[in-house]
């Protein structure tokens, strides 16, 4: 469920949720890694369920903070 969270982040709050995880990579690296995870889940926040998905979690909490 951690996934899914993520798609409400900010870009510069995966940055932080990135450095906090003290990743072997590069600051030029962690922001690489940020902005594609920022893309993909644009992606997935803007895309159609497929048809065999039967249901669709939303996090309350998630919901509140976008508000």
């Amino acid at each position: 469920m951690e996934l899914f969270r993520i798609w409400s982040y900010s870009p510069s709050r995966l940055k932080a949720l990135l450095r906090s995880l003290n990743l072997p990579y590069s600051p030029q690296q962690i922001d690489e890694l940020k902005d594609e995870l920022y893309r993909k889940a644009r992606e997935l926040r803007s895309r159609e369920l497929p048809e065999e998905v039967f249901a669709l979690f939303i996090d309350p909490e998630s919901v509140r903070k976008m508000q």
